[in-house]
C-alpha cells in the first residue's frame, strides 16, 4: 500500500491577498480517507481504524477507542463537534462530546474549550449506534443535521431544521427516511451548514433547507422543507455544500451558486476537468482528473494551483485537508518521531536501551496521562451537575447514584494510573543508572565522551526528578479537587432527597410501562414460536416427500443431461476447430496466391518501366534527327517564299 502525505491548510484564504501555505504531515501508517469538520479532522487508515485530530492544537491524532473493534470505511464531521462513522457492515455510529462539555464550551468556559479541542472526543466521546432498517454506504454532516445514504439509494435525515427535508417535521432524534426522494435512486449526498443536496443516478440534482444566500439555486431566498429539483444543472455526478453550493457535471464542468448574490448555478471556468470538489466559507476547492488541487475565491473569481498529486480532499469552514502521493521513497526507512500517548498513529517500541528520544517520549506520556486524569475529574463534575439539573427538572434520582459510582471508579482508576506512572519512573531511573554503569567501564581515551554522557545523564535525572515533583504536586492538587467534589456531591445528594416521592411515582410509571412492554414482547415471542413450529412441520413434510425414488431419478436425469451437454460441447468444439483449421488453410492459400500475383505484377511493372525508358530515349533521338533535317527545309521554304514574292511583284 502506497504511503500518503497529509496537507492541512488551517486558513485556506490568507488575508491581504497572500496565497496560503499548507502544513505537511507524514503519517507512519497509510491512510485511505480524510474528512474535515471545522477544526476537527478525521483520518481512516487502510486497516479501517478511525483517528481524530484537532487542527488548532499540536497534539497527535488519537484513536477512537469505541470504534476500535469496527471496520470504519467512511466518516463525516460536523463543525459543532460530533461525527458519524460508517462501517464495512453498513452500520452507522454517532460520536458526540461528553455530557455538558459542548454546552460549556459554547458558553465560553475556557477549561471546557481546552478539553474539547485536545482530542477528548476520541477518548471520552459518547458512542451511539443509529437505528437504521437498511445498510448505509455514505454520510454527510451539517451544523445541526446529518444525512445517511443507503445502498438502495434511500436518504435518511436526523437533526433539526428545514434542511432535514421532512416537510412539517422540523426535528428528528433518530434517522428518518426522506419520502420525497423515495421514488428516485440517490447516488451522492452533501450537507451544508443549513441546507442539503442530493444527486440521483440519472444526474438530477435536488436541494432543500435554508436559502438566505440563494444556496438552493432556485433564484429566490425562500427556504424549502422538502427536496426540489434544480433544473439548471443537468447530468450532475456529485455535489458539495457549505455556506454556498457547487456541483460537477458529467463532462467535468463545475457549477457554483449561493455567494455574492449568485442565486442561480453559474459555470466556473478552471481550465481543468474536475473529479472532486469541496467548499469553505470563501473558497471553492477542486481536485482535477490529473491530481491538481485548485483553489478558487468565489467572490473575486481568482484561481490558483495549490498542490499536485492529490488523491483526496475535504474542506469545512476555513480548513482544508488533502491526501497526496508521498515524496518518500517506497520502502525507505521512516524518520521516527517520539510517540505521544498510546493511541497515536505512530508505533512505540519499549525494547532495548532507552535513548534521549525515548526518555522525552516517556515524559510526554506522563504529562498526557496527567491531563487525561484531570479531564476525567472535570468531566465527572460536569456530569454530576447536569444530572442534578435533570433530577430537579425530570425528577430522576437514578442519575445521581450512577454519577457516584462513576466517581468511585474514576478514583480507583486514578490511583492505578499514578502507581503505574511511579513504576515507569523507577524503571526509567534504573535504566539510566545501568547505562551510567556501562559507561563507567570505558577506557581512558574515551573520558571526554564519558563525561559528556554523564552530564547528559545528570540533566536527564534532574529533569525526571523535577517531573516527579511536578506530578506529586499535581497529585496533591487532584486530591484537593476530589475532596471538593465530594463536598459538592454531598450537597447535591441533600438536594436530591427532596424529590424522592416524585421519583418513586416516576419509577412506578416506568415499571408499569416496562410491564406492558414485557407483556407485548412475550405475546409476540409466543406468536413467533408458533409460526416457527408450523414452519418446522412444513419443512419435515417437504423433506419426507422429496426422499426416495424421486431424488434418485432426478439425480440420474441430471447426470444424463450433464453427459449430453458434455458430448454436445465436445462435438461443437471439434466442429469449430475443424472450421477454423479449414479457414486457416484457405487463408494461407489466398495469401500465397496474392504474394505470387504481387511478384508477377512487380516484374511486369519493372519491364514496363524499362520499355518506357527505351521509348523516351528513342523519342529524344528522333526529335534530334528531326531538328537536324528540318533546319535546311525551313531555309529552303524561306527562299521559295522570297522568290514567289518577287515573281508576284513583277
Amino acid at each position: 500500500m502506497a504511503v500518503v502525505d497529509v496537507l492541512i491548510w488551517r486558513r485556506a484564504a490568507a488575508p491581504g491577498g497572500q496565497r496560503p501555505t499548507p502544513e505537511l504531515f507524514q503519517p507512519v501508517v497509510p491512510l485511505s480517507f480524510a474528512q474535515c469538520g471545522g477544526s476537527l479532522l478525521a483520518f481512516v487508515t487502510v486497516d479501517n481504524k478511525l483517528y481524530l485530530m484537532d487542527s488548532t492544537s499540536t497534539s497527535s491524532p488519537r484513536l477512537v477507542e469505541g470504534l476500535a473493534e469496527h471496520a470504519v470505511i467512511q466518516v463525516a464531521c460536523s463543525p459543532q463537534g460530533f461525527l458519524v462513522a460508517i462501517t464495512a457492515a453498513g452500520a452507522a455510529y454517532q460520536v458526540t462530546s461528553p455530557a455538558g462539555l459542548q454546552e460549556r464550551a459554547e458558553a465560553g468556559d475556557p477549561k471546557a474549550m481546552v478539553l474539547l479541542s485536545s482530542g477528548m472526543l476520541a477518548t471520552f466521546g459518547r458512542l451511539q449506534e443509529l437505528p437504521l432498517p437498511v445498510s448505509v454506504v455514505s454520510c454527510a454532516c451539517g451544523a445541526q443535521h446529518m444525512l445517511l445514504l443507503s445502498g438502495e439509494g434511500l436518504v435518511f435525515a436526523q437533526g433539526t431544521g428545514p434542511q432535514l427535508g421532512l416537510g412539517e417535521v422540523q426535528q428528528a432524534t433518530s434517522p428518518v427516511c426522506i419520502q420525497a426522494l423515495s421514488h428516485v435512486q440517490v447516488s451522492h449526498i452533501a450537507a451544508g451548514t443549513k441546507h442539503s443536496l442530493a444527486v440521483t443516478s440519472f444526474g438530477n440534482l435536488f436541494s432543500w433547507g435554508q436559502n438566505h444566500q440563494g444556496q438552493l439555486g432556485d433564484g429566490s431566498v425562500m427556504p424549502r422543507d422538502t427536496p426540489g429539483l434544480l433544473g439548471e444543472v443537468l447530468g450532475a455526478v456529485c455535489a458539495a455544500a457549505q455556506q454556498a453550493s457547487a456541483a460537477i457535471a458529467k463532462d467535468g464542468q463545475i457549477f457554483a451558486w449561493g455567494f455574492a448574490g449568485q442565486m442561480l448555478p453559474r459555470a466556473m471556468s478552471l481550465g481543468r476537468r474536475a473529479k472532486a470538489l469541496a467548499l469553505t466559507e470563501e473558497l471553492l476547492v477542486c481536485c482535477s482528473t490529473t491530481g491538481e488541487l485548485i483553489f478558487m475565491e468565489l467572490v473575486k473569481d481568482e484561481a490558483w494551483i495549490a498542490h499536485d498529486k492529490v488523491l483526496h480532499v475535504s474542506a469545512s469552514d476555513h480548513h482544508v485537508v488533502a491526501l497526496c502521493a508521498s515524496t518518500r521513497a517506497a520502502g525507505a526507512e521512516q524518520v521516527h518521531q517520539p510517540a505521544v500517548g498510546t493511541s497515536t498513529l505512530e508505533p512505540s517500541d519499549s525494547r532495548g536501551p532507552l535513548s534521549e528520544s525515548q526518555l522525552w517520549a516517556a515524559k510526554e506520556r506522563l504529562e498526557r496521562s496527567l491531563q487525561e486524569l484531570q479531564a476525567e475529574h472535570f468531566l465527572e463534575l460536569c456530569g454530576l451537575r447536569s444530572q442534578v439539573s435533570e433530577a430537579d427538572e425530570r425528577l430522576v434520582k437514578m442519575g445521581v447514584q450512577l454519577s457516584e459510582q462513576q466517581l468511585q471508579s474514576s478514583r480507583q482508576k486514578e490511583e492505578e494510573d499514578l502507581a503505574h506512572l511511579r513504576q515507569e519512573l523507577e524503571i526509567t531511573r534504573a535504566a539510566l543508572t545501568a547505562e551510567a554503569e556501562d559507561l563507567a567501564t570505558f577506557s581512558g581515551s574515551e573520558v571526554p565522551a564519558l563525561q559528556a554522557a554523564q552530564s547528559r545523564l545528570r540533566l536527564t535525572q534532574e529533569t525526571l526528578q523535577e517531573t516527579q515533583r511536578t506530578l506529586e504536586r499535581r497529585d496533591a492538587a487532584l486530591k484537593e479537587e476530589v475532596k471538593e467534589m465530594e463536598s459538592q456531591l454531598a450537597t447535591l445528594s441533600a438536594r436530591c432527597h427532596r424529590v424522592d416521592e416524585a421519583c418513586r411515582v416516576a419509577q412506578k410509571v416506568v415499571d408499569q410501562s416496562q410491564a406492558h412492554s414485557v407483556e407485548r414482547r412475550r405475546c409476540r415471542k409466543e406468536r413467533l414460536k408458533e409460526e416457527c413450529q408450523e414452519m418446522e412441520q412444513m419443512q419435515m413434510q417437504l423433506e419426507t416427500e422429496l426422499e426416495g425414488q424421486q431424488l434418485e431419478e432426478q439425480r440420474l436425469a441430471l447426470q444424463q443431461r450433464v453427459l449430453q451437454l458434455q458430448r454436445s460441447r465436445d462435438n461443437a468444439r471439434r466442429k469449430v476447430m475443424e472450421q477454423l483449421r479449414a479457414k486457416e488453410q484457405s487463408l494461407l492459400q489466398d495469401v500465397n496466391a496474392f504474394c505470387s500475383r504481387a511478384e508477377e505484377w512487380r516484374r511486369l511493372l519493372q519491364s514496363q518501366e524499362s520499355e518506357e525508358e527505351m521509348l523516351q530515349q528513342e523519342l529524344k533521338s528522333q526529335a534530334a534527327r528531326f531538328a537536324e533535317t528540318a533546319m535546311p527545309l525551313y531555309a529552303q521554304v524561306e527562299r521559295l517564299h522570297s522568290q514567289l514574292g518577287r515573281q508576284m511583284c513583277q
